[in-house]
C-alpha cells in the first residue's frame, strides 16, 4: 500500500502502480483465505495487525504527508524514505528463519522457490531503480539480493544434511520394520508349534481313552 501511494505521488510511475495494485489484491485474497480457515485466536491477532498496520498507521502516514508537507518533491522524498525502511524490514524478516535453519540443520522452514524468487524480485527491482535513478527503490533491493543469495547458499549447504538425516531415519525405520517382521514370523511359528502340540496331546489322550474302554466292551459281550 505504501508503494502504491508512492507511485501515485510520483509522476509517470505506472509500473509501480500496476504491480503494487495486483500485489494488494493478491495479499487481500491471501488474508481472506487465512482468516476463514484460521483458529479464533489467530483471527483476532490477524484482525488487530491488519487494523493497526494497514489502516491506522497507513492513514497516519497519508495524513502527515498530505497535511504537514506542502511541496510535492518533499512528499515524495519523505514517503520514499518510509517505503525504503519498510522494504528493508520486510527483507530482514526471514533472518529468524535463517537462524532456525542454522540451528536445526534443516531447510524444512525455508523452501527454495521462495528464496529464489525473492532474489530474482530484488534483482529486477534493483535494475528498475537504477534505470529510473530512484535511490528509494534500488537501495532496499541490494539488501534483498544479498539476503536472498544467502538463503539459497544456506539451502544448498543444509540440504545435504537433511538428505543424510532422512537416509538415516529411513534406514532405521527399515531395520525396525525388518525386526518386527522377523519377530512376527517367529511368533507365528511358535504359536503354530504349540497348536500342533496341543492337537497331538488331545489325539494321544483320546487314543488312551479308547484303549481303556475296549476291555470293558469285551467283558460285556
Amino acid at each position: 500500500m505504501l508503494w502504491l501511494y508512492y507511485g501515485l505521488l510520483k509522476n509517470k510511475e505506472h509500473f509501480i502502480i500496476s504491480i503494487n495494485s495486483v500485489g494488494c489484491i493478491i495479499e487481500t485474497l491471501y488474508l481472506a483465505f487465512y482468516y476463514v480457515y484460521a483458529s479464533k485466536n489467530a483471527r483476532i491477532y490477524t484482525a488487530i495487525l491488519v487494523i493497526s498496520l494497514n489502516v491506522v498507521i497507513f492513514s497516519v502516514i497519508v495524513l502527515i504527508i498530505q497535511i504537514l508537507i506542502d511541496d510535492s518533491s518533499n512528499r515524495v522524498r519523505v514517503l520514499g524514505i518510509i517505503c525504503a525502511v519498510v522494504s528493508t524490514s520486510v527483507f530482514a524478516a526471514p533472518l529468524t528463519i535463517i537462524v532456525k535453519v542454522i540451528r536445526t540443520k534443516s531447510v524444512e522452514f525455508m523452501p527454495f522457490p521462495l528464496s529464489f524468487f525473492l532474489t530474482l524480485c530484488a534483482v529486477i527491482w534493483f535494475l528498475y531503480g537504477i534505470l529510473r535513478n530512484d535511490i528509494f527503490i534500488y537501495i532496499p533491493n541490494v539488501f534483498g539480493f544479498v539476503l536472498g543469495l544467502l538463503q539459497m547458499v544456506l539451502y544448498a549447504v543444509c540440504k545435504n544434511c537433511c538428505v543424510s538425516k532422512e537416509s538415516d531415519q529411513s534406514s532405521t525405520n527399515n531395520t525396525v520394520n525388518g525386526n518386527l517382521a522377523t519377530f512376527d514370523h517367529h511368533e507365528h511359528h511358535r504359536h503354530q508349534i504349540e497348536t500342533e502340540q496341543v492337537i497331538h496331546q488331545m489325539a494321544h489322550q483320546q487314543k488312551r481313552n479308547n484303549e481303556v474302554q475296549l476291555p470293558t466292551v469285551g467283558s460285556a459281550v
